[in-house]
C-alpha cells in the first residue's frame, strides 16, 4: 500500500494539503494561537480520515482479488438460479456453544443482527463477506443437507450461503485444508453436490488462505512419489508413519490430500489412515 505523507497517503490529501497550508499561514500572521490550533486539528483529522479511506479502498482491492481467486473454483449448476435482492434466508440450526470449536459472535453491519461462527476459520470468512460490496448478504448454518457415510444416511448444515450482486447464491464449506479430503468431508460434499443441483446454487469449499478444494486437486505431485505411494497402497492402508517414510524432496505438505482427490482414496483422520475404497 503507499506509504503515508505529511500532507496525507495521497495526491488526493496532498491537493487539498496546500490550500490548508495557505490558510494556516494567515492564521499564523494574524498571531490568533486558538484559531491556529483548531485549524491544525481539522486539517489532522481530515487528513487521517482521507488516509483511512485509501486504506480501505485498497484493502477492498485486496479483498476483490482474493474473492475473485475463490469463485474460480466454484463448482456451478448445470442450471443457475439467481436469486433477486432481498431474498429471505434462514437459518437452519443455531450454533452450539458447547461444541469443540471455538465459537462466538459479532455484529454485522451489512446484516444488522449477530452472526454465530462455529471456528476463527469461520469468523475470518464471514468477516471478508462483510466487507465486499460485491456480496449482497450471506447466512451462516443456512441448509440442512442429506449425504450418506458408508451406507448410513446422515444429514449436516454448511457453514454458509452467499448472494452477490449478480444474484448467483454460493454455499461455502469452510475447512483446513488438511480436512478437505477426508472421507466424511467428501461424503458431505457428494450430498451438497445432490442438494446445490437441484436449486441451481453455486458450491465452494476453501480454507481462509484461499486454497480450495478444487486448487488441492491440482497440487503438483512429483511422479516418483506418486508411484511410490499407490505402489505402497497394494500392501494394505496406509498410516501417517508410512507417508513420513515415503516424502523425497521438493514434495508438497499437501501431496497426500491431492492424490486422495485425483486416485478417488479414502482418508480418514483418527487414526490417520489412507485406502483404497473397498470392492463392493
Amino acid at each position: 500500500m503507499p506509504g503515508r505523507s505529511p500532507a496525507g497517503p495521497s495526491g488526493l490529501a496532498s491537493s487539498a494539503g496546500g490550500f490548508t497550508l495557505g490558510v494556516l499561514a494567515l492564521l499564523d500572521k494574524a498571531g490568533d494561537e486558538r484559531l491556529l490550533s483548531e485549524a491544525l486539528k481539522a486539517a489532522r483529522e481530515r487528513d487521517a480520515a482521507e488516509y483511512e479511506e485509501q486504506k480501505r479502498l485498497y484493502h477492498q482491492g485486496r479483498l476483490r482479488q482474493k474473492m475473485a481467486r475463490l469463485l474460480e473454483s466454484v463448482v456451478r449448476p448445470s442450471t443457475k438460479r439467481l436469486m433477486v435482492r432481498g431474498t429471505p434466508l434462514k437459518q437452519a440450526r443455531k450454533v452450539n456453544p458447547d461444541s469443540d470449536g471455538e465459537t462466538g459472535t459479532f455484529y454485522s453491519a451489512k446484516l444488522g443482527r449477530n452472526v454465530e461462527y462455529e471456528s476463527q476459520l469461520e469468523r475470518r470468512f464471514f468477516m471478508l463477506l462483510e466487507c465486499l460490496d460485491e456480496v449482497v448478504t450471506y447466512q451462516e448454518q443456512p441448509y440442512r443437507v442429506p449425504y450418506v457415510l458408508d451406507g448410513r444416511p446422515l444429514t449436516y448444515y454448511p457453514d454458509v450461503v452467499f448472494i452477490l450482486e449478480s444474484g448467483e447464491a454460493i454455499v461455502a464449506e469452510l475447512k483446513p485444508c488438511l480436512h478437505m479430503a477426508l472421507h466424511v468431508n467428501r461424503c458431505k460434499w457428494k450430498g451438497l453436490q445432490t442438494f446445490c443441483e437441484e436449486r441451481g446454487l453455486g458450491m465452494l469449499m476453501t480454507d481462509d488462505r484461499g486454497r480450495t478444494l478444487e486448487t488441492l486437486k491440482q497440487t503438483r505431485v512429483p511422479s516418483t512419489f506418486e508411484t511410490a505411494l499407490l505402489k505402497r497402497l497394494e500392501q494394505g492402508p496406509l498410516r501417517w508413519r508410512d507417508i513420513a517414510d515415503l516424502r523425497m524432496q521438493d514434495v508438497p505438505s499437501h501431496a497426500p490430500q491431492a492424490m486422495v482427490l485425483r486416485h478417488d482414496l479414502v482418508m480418514r483422520l483418527e487414526p490417520f489412515s489412507i485406502e483404497r475404497k473397498k470392492q463392493r
